[in-house]
């Protein structure tokens, strides 16, 4: 069957008209979605020891050990390190005790045993910390000439970490 000529553009026309109104454009809206974490400094402690082995009394010189502690922090972490005066602190002394028997010592930051290391006037600190495993030395040093009697020796020093904040 023949169509007139008009009669295809109408029937074209018509065509394009139905696919402009069953397919409209779609509408497309952006927003953000905001996202947040804290990390809160912190650290863990690891206690340790320091064995001055024997202390011989006529020797003549100082015997000196050395032992050690360590602690972990978030990365980037500022810290004081502080030593107390031990269970048996007398008058600014430390002593290791046998029974009430008394052997004085020291303990120091540094391995030529200048600095002496307390509580807070002579913290170490320490910073900004990485997040590894860190060891920290701890120096000692009897005296010599000490007149104590023979026995085995020994003391409690608390350490402690404190965030610098």
């Amino acid at each position: 069957m023949l169509f007139p000529s008009s009669f295809r553009s109408i029937n074209g026309g018509l065509a394009f008209a139905l696919v402009a109104v069953t397919a409209p454009p779609a509408l497309a809206q952006n927003a953000d979605l905001s996202v947040t974490a804290e990390i809160q400094a912190s650290c863990v402690l690891n206690g340790g020891s320091l064995d001055f082995g024997t202390y011989t009394s006529t020797a003549g010189t100082d015997t000196e050990g050395q032992g050690s502690f360590s602690y972990q922090c978030t990365n980037g972490t500022n810290i004081f390190l502080s030593l107390g005066g031990g269970q048996n602190e007398e008058e600014g002394t430390r002593a290791m005790a046998s029974g009430t028997d008394r052997l004085a010592y020291e303990l120091y930051r540094d391995p030529a045993r200048q600095q002496v290391w307390r509580s807070e006037s002579d913290a170490l600190s320490v910073g900004p910390t990485s997040a590894a495993l860190e060891t920290v030395q701890v120096y000692g040093l009897i005296p010599q000439g000490q007149t104590s009697p023979a026995g085995n020796y020994n003391d409690v020093v608390q350490i402690t970490l404190t965030l610098d904040q």
